[in-house]
């Protein structure tokens, strides 16, 4: 359990669960890998990076960051996973307006994002809910990462556009709480 200070001096914590500043964010390929690996691995494995199959650990997630959302200000951060972890990066909602083509998008990396809340409902409701279902239940958007990772672009399939953009910035002193 851990608490993170944001930029704006809001306090993040991922004391309750599901909590509100806790995100889940990977690359697609890494999804894939696990689904390659097992197609009926649960979600909660997937989570917690176990499968109960084989029991076997470390399979297909080759690192572990903790990302952490700012309810307050909308900035996401990577942090390592250790207690008093490091940010290692951190992402500013830009409200500049940003052009960039269907084409272009589908050029970079896929992410899957997904909140502690949605994964702790699907859990609830289906405890042996499988990766692929939930993955099925995230219809309305796509995150795609730019090469250098200074941008985050989420995609809203039913209106077939840009919704929100993240730009990296510069990390600061780290608030660590």
């Amino acid at each position: 359990m851990a608490k993170m200070g944001c930029y704006c001096g809001a306090a993040m914590s991922n004391v309750s669960c599901p909590s509100e500043n806790v995100i889940y964010v990977m690359k697609k390929e890494r999804v894939v890998s696990a689904l390659k690996y097992n197609p009926q691995i649960t979600l909660i494995d997937f989570i917690t990076n176990w499968d109960v199959l084989t029991n076997a650990k470390k399979l297909f997630i080759p690192e572990d960051y903790d990302f952490w959302y700012c309810t307050e200000c909308k900035r996401v951060y990577k942090s390592d996973t250790h207690i008093g972890g490091n940010k290692l990066a951190a992402y500013k909602l830009d409200t500049e307006p940003i052009q960039i083509s269907k084409k272009n998008l589908s050029t970079l990396s896929e992410l899957i994002v997904f909140t502690d809340k949605e994964e702790d409902d699907a859990i609830e409701k289906e405890p042996q809910m499988t990766l692929s279902s939930f993955l099925a239940s995230l219809t309305d958007r796509q995150y795609y990462i730019s090469d250098n990772e200074d941008t985050v672009y989420v995609y809203d399939r039913k209106n077939d556009h840009i919704v929100l953009v993240y730009r990296s910035e510069k990390l600061l002193d780290c608030v660590s709480q």
